[in-house]
């Protein structure tokens, strides 16, 4: 596509792109970074790999000067790239960080029985000295000549060519450190995101500049969260609240709408970005689309905001009618709103009134309990769908519910307050949707026209761990034994992909996964190649086995009843005083089998060669062997 636009459009035609805000700040670095000129002329000469370069060689007024001045004439590719070979250095402005609280047995993973999920958790916390970086000395000391919006401590980058840290990944990135007790690198992150919001009153996409005037899922909260469950540091917290509130109320500033339903008025968030230009990581093609679209400003807005709601791209922005449906051409994601982003500015604002009662902070309780209720009400009012027994998307230009199937249509039950009957229709959606036949988890959608990376037949870890966990906190049985077989089958893909991979196909932990088959094959589709790591996949999976394969949690699971193919992995009820009986002699027989079975396992051994464990087949999990660039990409070593 992009060979086709250059011999369409004049270099002179792009520069006068019709955007007015762009997707970051042309000032500072921003000056030749940010500059759609730069950008386009680089992806216009197919240099946009190597240019912009990794660092400026002179500060940024000189060397937006010395574009200024060329293209003002006909800028031709040798110029153009000469230009770049003298104002640009290739230089790595990441490095590898040592985690100083790495252990290779965390204590954690004593409570893991199974010695194949064992061995899974055992890489997967491997991986985390491969994917941790911090920034070189020389960023600090000249910030103004590096693309990046720089912070104090290392950090955890999602693998691949994504070689910086991006905010929602570190939410799941987060939940695997802690389980591998992590906590002093954990709290090092949270304090680089503290550290942007106390400077920007937001945490951007990335710490790419190119991504630093979006956002993605504000999951700040949740991150804190997270770390005071493992640690109880409640001074922590205390230093975190004021920063907490500042993102919240950025998001309450920034990205609310209010519209009329009925006679009443009612405030959502939305995904929406400022910038209205075209994104340098992939310009040509949303100029053109833009272009084509007849409303381009609106439409280069509807792309970054896809991208700020993390899901770049899917289906669930597309208009699904026309001549171009289901196109980025008439994305229109500024028009949306969404279900999963609203559900986590409630969880936000009950996680802080926690945190306020935790610290004494009693004067902004009722502010916050407030504004949840609120919004939980609108949520409910405007956006539940009694019939089909979920929530769904609203499109304010149709004003009407979008009633595809997306993972999000059950996020709301994270909020742990559904009724056993809301959890009823719920059960009844998914299993009318045919969402739980698949082998390797929940797809992102079950639309599989547009080839887009977050629709079918793609799997990603944080959609799943949080269709998993809105499951679990509904109160009923049937949803828990679903979560906990969505849990076994994602986890079972990731294994086998990283253990024994289809053929042909290299071992790794994947962004994303094909969820038609277990056997760990990986996704595809979206605008450039499937990437390994995989930062937010280490995480989820890891929390995945703290819930659902660790002896402690299979103890503090809801107390229900739970019949599943693996049923080593049923939660125990509270017993009557008969059953307590009854399961004695049980358990007394059961330890005498053992016992039997110890005995004969002893003689085998000593009569035969030791069992190896890739012969120790476990459910889905298939048998183990022996053997296990780009614009965002920058580090001396890409582990």
């Amino acid at each position: 596509m992009i060979d086709n636009f250059r011999t369409k459009r004049r270099l002179d035609e792009i520069y006068d792109v019709n955007c007015t805000v762009p997707v970051c700040l042309e000032e500072g670095v921003g000056l030749v970074y940010c500059s759609k000129e730069i950008i386009a002329t680089a992806w216009y000469y197919g240099l946009q790999r190597t240019c912009p370069g990794a660092k400026l060689r002179f500060d940024p007024v000189t060397v937006r000067s010395t574009f200024d001045n060329l293209h003002r004439n006909n800028l031709t590719k040798e110029v153009f790239k000469k230009f770049c070979d003298d104002n640009f250095e290739q230089l790595p402005y990441l490095q590898r960080a040592v985690l100083p609280d790495w252990s290779a047995e965390p204590k954690n993973f004593e409570k893991i029985k199974d010695k194949k999920i064992k061995l899974l958790a055992t890489r997967l916390n491997e991986l985390w000295k491969d994917l941790n970086r911090e920034f070189v000395d020389d960023v600090r000391k000249n910030q103004t000549h590096f693309p990046v919006v720089p912070v104090p401590n290392p950090f955890v980058v999602p693998g691949g060519f994504f070689q910086v840290y991006f905010y929602w990944d570190s939410y799941w990135i987060l939940k695997g450190m802690l389980f591998c007790g992590l906590f002093e690198s954990s709290r090092g992150i949270i304090e680089n995101f503290a550290y942007i919001v106390n400077q920007q009153g937001f945490i951007p996409n990335s710490g790419n500049i190119w991504l630093s005037r979006r956002t993605q899922p504000p999951l700040f909260t949740q991150m804190v969260a997270d770390y005071y469950e493992h640690t109880q540091d409640t001074k922590f917290l205390d230093k975190m609240i004021p920063l907490i509130e500042k993102e919240l109320q950025w998001w309450d500033r920034n990205r609310t709408i209010q519209i009329d339903v009925g006679n009443k008025t009612h405030t959502f968030f939305q995904f929406k970005a400022i910038s209205n230009c075209p994104r340098p990581e992939n310009f040509l093609q949303d100029y053109e689309n833009g272009v084509k679209s007849g409303r381009d400003k609106f439409v280069w807005s509807s792309l970054a905001s896809a991208c700020e709601s993390g899901l770049d791209f899917c289906s669930r922005w597309f208009n699904s009618s026309g001549d171009h449906a289901l196109t980025r051409e008439f994305i229109h994601t500024n028009d949306i709103i969404p279900v999963d982003l609203n559900t986590f500015m409630i969880w936000n604002y009950r996680t802080l009134v926690t945190f306020l009662e935790l610290t004494d902070n009693s004067s902004k309780i009722e502010e916050y309990k407030t504004k949840a209720n609120e919004l939980q009400n609108s949520l409910n009012e405007v956006m539940w769908d009694n019939e089909q027994g979920v929530w769904f998307d609203v499109d304010l230009s149709t004003k009407h519910k979008l009633t595809s199937f997306y993972p999000s249509n059950i996020y709301p039950l994270l909020l742990n307050d559904s009724s056993p009957e809301t959890c009823m229709k719920v059960i009844a959606y998914l299993e009318k949707t045919g969402v739980l036949e698949f082998k390797g988890g929940i797809p992102a959608s079950l639309e599989n026209r547009t080839k887009e990376q977050w629709d079918y037949p793609n799997g990603w870890a944080p959609s799943n761990h949080l269709f998993i966990e809105s499951l679990r906190r509904c109160s009923h049985p049937k949803t828990n034994e679903i979560a906990r077989n969505v849990s076994v089958a994602f986890v079972s893909t990731v294994f086998n992909g990283l253990f024994n991979p289809p053929t042909g196909m290299v071992s790794a932990v994947w962004e994303k996964y094909d969820v038609r088959f277990n056997d760990g094959r990986s996704g595809e589709g979206g605008e450039y190649p499937v990437q390994a790591g995989f930062g937010w996949t280490n995480g989820a999976v890891l929390e995945l086995i703290r819930i659902f394969f660790t002896i402690e949690t299979v103890v503090e699971n809801e107390a229900h009843v739970i019949h599943t193919r693996h049923t080593s992995f049923a939660t125990p009820v509270p017993l009557t005083t008969m059953q307590f009986y009854t399961n004695t002699l049980v358990v007394s027989g059961a330890v005498s089998l053992c016992m039997l079975i110890a005995i004969w396992f002893l003689y085998t051994t000593f009569k035969s060669p030791a069992i190896s464990v890739a012969n120790d087949s476990f459910g889905p999990f298939r048998s183990a062997d022996d053997s296990s660039r780009s614009l965002l990409s920058n580090s001396d070593s890409d582990g």
